[in-house]
């Protein structure tokens, strides 16, 4: 009796450290054709991909779906460790509010980050964005403890811009070269940030 209940616990643990290790990579489509991805739609996508709207996830919002906006609260609370949007231009007000698991964020065209988009992030690590520096005020990393442990990594030409800025400059800032070819899943051609599918 004691032998199988230690197997039953070992293969509980085993069950567990493996679903933690696989962590699943949910695809976010822009099915309302509004260029906008909503909370609906990434509920959606999590059933779609068998799971709970409480399980971890990575997110990939696939270019050429359409959606350039990332809308409010859509991912709100959600357990989403990473996202890729490649050609997401706004993150508009509490996008990600209290996405306490959020590790990292690459979104190479962001253009505008609003009110609160990443509140109380405080996992987030690693951010990449492109050449040009999004639009923002100090609210839209509300809750985040120390932006210094944020890694931002940008084009080596827009350092400065971003290092000049009164929030990205708080970040730890990294240039990515033309020369170097991919950093952390994120490639580089022509001075422009080319994204590979996988967080």
């Amino acid at each position: 009796m004691t032998a199988n209940l230690i197997a039953i616990v070992l293969l509980f643990f085993l069950l567990t450290f493996s679903a933690k290790a696989q962590i699943p990579t949910v695809t976010i489509l822009n099915t309302n054709g509004d260029n906008t991805i909503q909370t609906s739609e990434v509920n959606a996508a999590i059933t779609s991909a068998g799971l709970l709207t409480t399980d971890d996830f990575h997110a990939i919002i696939p270019k050429g779906q359409g959606a350039r906006i990332i809308g409010a609260s859509s991912f709100a609370g959600k357990n989403v460790i990473s996202i890729i949007g490649e050609n997401i231009e706004q993150v508009t007000n509490m996008s990600f509010q209290d996405c306490s698991k959020l590790e990292k964020v690459v979104l190479p065209k962001c253009r505008n980050i609003t009110t609160d988009a990443f509140n109380n992030c405080n996992a987030l690590r690693e951010l990449t964005l492109g050449k040009q520096v999004p639009t923002t005020d100090g609210s839209a990393f509300d809750g985040v403890s120390d932006l210094s442990l944020i890694k931002l990594n940008v084009p080596e030409k827009s350092v400065d811009l971003y290092a000049a800025h009164p929030v990205f400059g708080q970040m730890n800032i990294v240039g990515i070269p033309q020369k170097v070819t991919s950093i952390n899943n994120v490639n580089v051609k022509k001075g422009r940030l080319i994204i590979t599918p996988q967080p």
